[in-house]
């Protein structure tokens, strides 16, 4: 039991202490005002996110489909955005569930499209965790409870592989598993380190593993 307390209050400290120069994600303090008054594309995110939940479960009653409906216009908006000006435009692969977006109301359809041009403009890790945020928070309470369901923030994810990079990860050659893989967060993290390996290229590079 005491080696376990002590595991648990170091990790605690190093996401403490890890974590505590990062933004926090949900700015309460402006939940309330206009979103053209923000002028961070990250508080427009998070404050138009929240109304999009709350205006869902108003009119209709949480659940997976509602969940997938709205994700799903969520991703083809930021896609669309994404690929706008781009000569090659990988097709959006088709959702494996049958969808009824058409059932939702015009301005939630509307809001909808608008968070995803939003997301888009978003650095790649807080938007998969807005993504995830928004489709968990149109589940049913149960739902989420029975599956455990938890997405984690940015924060846990850089926190993540900073410890990797502490553990002297080779970012060129080694494999990395995320089991429990929700919104992509932490895999978006490992892919843009990984990225930023192969720049740095050789030179920055440990001898590669076989």
């Amino acid at each position: 039991m005491k080696s376990e307390f002590n595991y648990r209050e170091l990790f605690s400290v190093q996401i403490k202490s890890r974590t505590s120069h990062v933004k926090s994600f949900a700015p309460s303090q402006h939940q309330h005002q206009p979103i053209t008054a923000l002028n961070n594309v990250e508080d427009k995110t998070v404050v138009l996110r929240k109304r999009i939940v709350k205006l869902a479960t108003t009119v209709h009653e949480a659940s997976r489909l509602l969940a997938q409906d709205l994700t799903f216009l969520v991703v083809k908006s930021r896609w669309a955005a994404l690929t706008k000006d781009s000569n090659h435009k990988p097709p959006l692969r088709s959702p494996s569930v049958a969808l009824c977006p058409n059932s939702l109301s015009p301005i939630l359809g509307t809001l909808t499209s608008q968070f995803g041009e939003l997301v888009a403009k978003c650095d790649a890790q807080f938007a998969a965790y807005e993504v995830g945020m928004l489709y968990t928070s149109l589940l049913p309470k149960s739902e989420k409870s029975l599956g455990g369901i938890f997405y984690s923030p940015p924060t846990i994810s850089k926190m993540l592989v900073s410890l990797a990079d502490d553990a002297k990860a080779n970012w060129s050659c080694h494999r990395f598993l995320e089991p429990s893989c929700g919104g992509g967060v932490i895999l978006t993290a490992i892919a843009e380190r990984c990225q930023r390996q192969s720049k740095i290229g050789p030179k920055g590079s440990a001898k590669c593993c076989h």
